[in-house]
């Protein structure tokens, strides 16, 4: 199933329902890079990381770009060197 990876416009639907991202728990909708919390009327787009085993990330305006995978990489491997005590399988 591939996702719609076209800008949007934040609305009334997207911050109700779009904040639920996985396991069922609602969460505040965000950008995944900057951490920007949507609010409506704001730029958002899901771009599809699933070819390199991540999450698809949500980034806003400012965080969007031709390098914005490269720096989703780099931000989940940052994430996994710092908190490999977390990440470690048991």
């Amino acid at each position: 199933m591939s996702i719609n990876q076209e800008p949007q416009i934040a609305n009334v639907s997207d911050i109700n329902n779009g904040c639920k991202q996985g396991l069922g728990i609602e969460t505040v909708f965000r950008c995944y890079l900057c951490g920007h919390v949507f609010t409506i009327g704001d730029y958002w787009r899901r771009v599809d990381a699933s070819g390199f085993g991540l999450t698809n990330p949500l980034v806003c305006e400012k965080c969007d770009g031709p390098d914005v995978l490269d720096r989703w990489k780099q931000q989940n491997i940052d994430a996994a060197n710092r908190f490999w005590w977390f990440a470690r399988k048991v």
